[in-house]
């Protein structure tokens, strides 16, 4: 599961970025989302025994990916909400389009 905890860090960080800076949009954020969509999904039809473990994914992903987002966007961590405001599903099926390619 670490890579599983790993994929949603990076997703969750970019989803963080997403809603918290809309100026900075970039194909490259919308992309990287569905990248790391793609290879949980590959990741759990693989190894179906992981989906009894999703909620520790996404919370310890959460955690991981609040702090890659803080840093990134050059914020404090405090800015971010400290509990993941995504469901499993907007995680997985949120659409993060960016304008260009609607």
């Amino acid at each position: 599961m670490i890579s599983s905890k790993a994929r949603s860090n990076v997703l969750l960080a970019h989803a963080l970025k997403w809603d918290h800076q809309p100026e900075r949009r970039s194909r490259s954020w919308s992309l990287t989302i569905a990248e790391q969509r793609v290879r949980i999904d590959r990741q759990l039809r693989k190894n179906p025994g992981l989906k009894s473990r999703i909620a520790e994914a996404v919370s310890e992903g959460y955690r991981l990916g609040r702090i890659r987002a803080a840093r990134e966007m050059k914020r404090s961590l405090k800015s971010l909400p400290a509990d993941c405001p995504y469901s499993w599903d907007e995680i997985l099926n949120r659409p993060f389009a960016f304008d260009d390619d609607r």
